[in-house]
Order: C-alpha cells, then structure tokens, then sequence
C-alpha cells in the first residue's frame, strides 16, 4: 500500500524535472532542447578579465559539464528524447541538421 503523500511526492518530483501536465507545441520543445542538446555535446562555460578602480585587475571562469556530456550521450539523441518528452511527438528535424542549417 503507498503512503498517503505519494501524490504530493510525485507531484514535487514531476514540477522538479521539468514535467507539464500538457505537453507543448512541437516548436516550443525543440526551442527548449536545444540547450541541453548543446550542452551534451561540449562543455559549456565562459571567461572574463578587466579591471576596475577598486580592486585592479580581476579575472573570472566558469566551467559546465551536464550528466549528458559526462556520460557520453548523443546530442541528437538528448534532443530527441526532449522534444519527445515534452509535446508527445518527435522532432521533424534533427539537432545536427539544425545546428547547421542555422
């Protein structure tokens, strides 16, 4: 038998993941997997210098490396498997096609 929170639990869980109750347009969830895409196929960061009249000169970097990108997974597959999960039908194109078809 479960627990009378299980609802709740599997309510916290979905919104955590990024779950819709209703899936969107297949436009909308190609618009939003092409950053996990992206980031499953490269590390993704960023690095800054300057300076400033207080403290001199400052330098910054930042480094991201998703669960995708470690584990090894395909982008074209992470897109896919996105676009899928979120408006219930597959992409009519590929990352790799329009990433480079711009």
């Amino acid at each position: 038998m479960l627990p009378r929170c299980s609802g709740f639990i599997l309510a916290a869980t979905c919104i955590l993941a990024g779950c819709s109750s209703e899936p969107v347009s297949v436009r909308q969830a190609k618009a939003i997997c092409m950053e996990p895409a992206r980031k499953a196929g490269s590390p993704t960061g960023s690095i800054g210098v300057g300076v400033d009249s207080d403290s001199g000169f400052f330098s910054n970097l930042s480094l991201e490396l998703s669960g995708d990108y470690l584990a090894g997974r395909d982008p074209d597959k992470v897109f896919e498997e996105c676009v899928i999960e979120r408006s219930g039908q597959f992409p009519d194109r590929s990352y790799s096609e329009i990433v480079v078809d711009g």
